[in-house]
């Protein structure tokens, strides 16, 4: 068939000669697939489908632009290298501008769709796509790292937000007429980066399209303040009509558990995962502690458990949550900020531990989170055991117990505005523990009051976190106060801080001799 289909209506911008559209499926998936399965080999996610669904609806009008927010290896700039070599095989548009952070980043994006464009299905069916353009003694005309031009006159620049003279580019006398936006910003970008980005974009490159540019663009948040972390959270007014999907994290609900050196895991962990754990059954026997997934649902099957555990192996908890589960942001107005959060390998010698207890009864975790002070007066954070409540008042009792006798604790602090009598006898009882002392403590002030001192040890630099605590950080720098219920996790952390803050002085004794390994 000529013309069917994907190119109806589309014969006054494509040369017939230049498409031979013969068993060619019409719908974006089908026609991806045909051309470039060794470049979608997986099922696309729901989010991948919306995107194709708004480049397969573009037409010769300025389309609302679309911001991908997805996570590192979720396939985002394979997406958009194809969204935009089928935009020019379709003769939907001509002219793409690539723009990356630094021009070796635009090369390198150039590169990929070169490699799409030279394809064999690609030139079988669009001979005038798959070809390069020659000049009139038959030299490469316009093909090179920074430019592609196809014999059909489809062109593609890499600019680089800090390369050569944006203003007024031109191929031809055409003005780009698809702009995409891929890695935009990069991990260290300062305040005053981003800000000359910004400029760049709003003030060189977006001007410099076509009066019908599509504008896409893709990222994962790198940084909160960088320019996809404006434009998503809505700081930016640029790109108004915008259309945003994301910011999707590689693993949604994620929660993992620290997989001790010499140490099994515990048999509630096991128990309480809701992912395969056989192969962390036993002793672990590497030379150092192991962060391992124990909950939560990959947003895509080409991204799944087992890559993000080895993802995870490979770089540390720390980058897989910034890179794959965009947690980077801080909510204006939250108590703590991600720069006031120190971190230490190891807890010294500590002369008191605290474990801070919010029951369940407005949310579904159940806090348990462990508080160390040493001579001097510093506070590490050791240990975020908070659970889920379904697990039962018998579970989370004994986690409790089982947590101040593996740090040998002094004290349970447990909130008694909801449970009251119940949480302490639940804590005693644990496993037969009537020896552990518990501290009923009563919310008589709001939270934010109660929070201060620990926000002040913070910014004094006083208070060290033994390893990453994923879902408590997440609470601390995004809580705001006012905001409604606050969860588990916070709320056991503040009784714990509150009550070695509040300790007029120092025991003379150690309770156990650090290091405590994170």
């Amino acid at each position: 068939m000529r013309y069917g289909g994907l190119f109806a209506g589309l014969a006054d911008r494509i040369d017939p000669a230049s498409v031979v559209t013969d068993g060619l499926p019409d719908d974006y998936e089908g026609w991806l697939r045909h051309l470039f399965l060794a470049s979608i080999s997986k099922p696309f996610a729901p989010h991948h489908h919306e995107a194709l669904r708004w480049a397969w609806d573009i037409g010769p009008e300025r389309p609302r632009p679309l911001l991908l927010i997805l996570p590192r290896g979720g396939g985002k700039s394979t997406l958009t290298e194809l969204i935009a070599v089928a935009l020019g095989a379709k003769g939907i548009r001509r002219y793409c501008v690539y723009c990356s952070a630094t021009q070796t980043m635009a090369d390198d994006r150039l590169a990929e769709v070169a490699l799409h464009l030279e394809s064999s299905a690609v030139s079988t069916y669009f001979p005038q796509m798959g070809t390069r353009r020659l000049g009139k003694f038959g030299d490469t005309k316009g093909w090179n790292r920074q430019r592609l031009v196809t014999a059909g006159g489809f062109t593609v620049d890499a600019l680089g937000f800090e390369g050569k003279s944006i203003r007024g580019l031109k191929r031809e006398g055409h003005r780009p007429d698809l702009i995409v936006v891929d890695d935009a910003d990069t991990r260290h970008d300062s305040v005053e980066v981003t800000r000359k980005k910004m400029a760049t974009l709003t003030e060189s490159i977006l001007p410099l399209g076509a009066p019908n540019a599509a504008v896409l663009g893709v990222q994962n948040l790198m940084i909160p303040d960088g320019i996809f972390g404006l434009l998503a959270s809505g700081r930016s007014t640029a790109l108004a009509t915008r259309h945003i999907i994301g910011p999707i994290p590689a693993i949604r609900e994620l929660k993992t558990t620290t997989w001790r050196r010499g140490e099994e895991i515990p048999r509630d962990v096991i128990d309480g995962a809701e992912v395969d754990m056989t192969p962390y059954r036993g002793t672990n026997t590497g030379e150092v502690n192991r962060t391992i997934i124990t909950h939560g649902a990959p947003a895509w099957v080409g991204q799944d458990i087992a890559a993000c555990q080895e993802e995870i192996d490979l770089v540390g908890l720390p980058a897989f949550l910034r890179e794959q589960q965009h947690e980077v942001d801080e909510v204006e107005g939250a108590l703590w900020k991600r720069d006031m959060i120190l971190r230490a390998g190891a807890a010294p010698d500590l002369v008191r531990i605290v474990i801070g207890v919010d029951p369940a009864s407005h949310h579904d975790d159940v806090g348990i989170v462990a508080v160390g002070i040493d001579f001097a007066g510093d506070l590490y954070v050791l240990e975020d055991a908070t659970c889920r409540a379904r697990l039962g008042v018998g579970y989370w009792g004994h986690k409790v117990c089982e947590v101040y006798e593996r740090l040998e604790a002094d004290l349970v602090a447990a909130e008694i505005n909801f449970g009251g009598a119940m949480v302490e006898q639940t804590i005693r009882v644990g496993e037969g523990a009537v020896h552990v002392p518990v501290k009923m403590v009563s919310a008589s002030r709001g939270k934010h009051i109660r929070a201060e001192p620990a926000v002040m040890a913070y910014v004094k630099g006083r208070v060290f976190h033994v390893g990453v605590f994923p879902a408590l950080e997440a609470q601390m720098t995004r809580w705001v106060p006012g905001s409604g219920i606050s969860p588990g996790n916070l709320d056991a952390f503040v009784w714990a801080m509150t009550e070695l803050l509040n300790e007029e002085e120092i025991p003379e004794r150690i309770v156990r001799a650090g290091p405590f390994p994170g």
